[in-house]
């Protein structure tokens, strides 16, 4: 993978990946303020697998310009973890618009590692292989990518614990 992070909760894996989950009405569009707009364009046939659009803020000071994704999602749970895995597709019922460049994720996902001698602890590892496209110098890329996955996980824990999940 391209990019990879993570870090280690003292909270139940299944409130950390409820609250990474890329869900319209889940905790993360309250607390991801890089995440503008989660949905779910279609389920297909069962509850763990569904395309979403995920539009993203600008970044850098507007120097990258507002994304959007659509990807197919696949959710698991395991006794090992909960993830998505995802990847972009084409989906024609989702057309480009004017305000959003259409990025690209390659394969994808989010895992969240259960401790089984530890219900209250959980690691979360995101990985991700974005393509963000449009007329950006890859150096701008990327420097800002990294960022963007460090204040992820930091904001992930200040909401966590402003929601009473986990304590200081």
């Amino acid at each position: 993978f391209r990019y990879k992070g993570e870090a280690i909760y003292n909270c139940p894996p299944k409130t950390v990946f409820d609250y990474v989950e890329p869900l319209p009405d889940g905790p993360r569009a309250k607390w991801d303020t890089n995440m503008k707009k989660i949905e779910i364009l279609k389920w297909i046939e069962t509850p763990d697998l569904r395309i979403n659009r995920a539009c993203t803020a600008s970044a850098m000071l507007g120097l990258i310009s507002p994304r959007d994704f659509v990807d197919l999602i696949l959710v698991r749970e395991t006794d090992e973890c909960f993830s998505t895995n995802a990847i972009s597709i084409e989906y024609p019922e989702c057309p480009e618009v004017k305000d959003h460049v259409r990025g690209w994720n390659w394969s994808c996902g989010m895992i969240c590692v259960k401790y089984p001698d530890d219900p209250n602890k959980c690691k979360l590892v995101s990985l991700i292989q974005p393509d963000i496209k449009g007329m950006l110098p890859k150096n701008v890329v990327e420097s800002a990518i990294p960022g963007s996955m460090v204040e992820f996980f930091t904001k992930l824990e200040e909401a966590l614990k402003k929601d009473g999940k986990i304590s200081s």
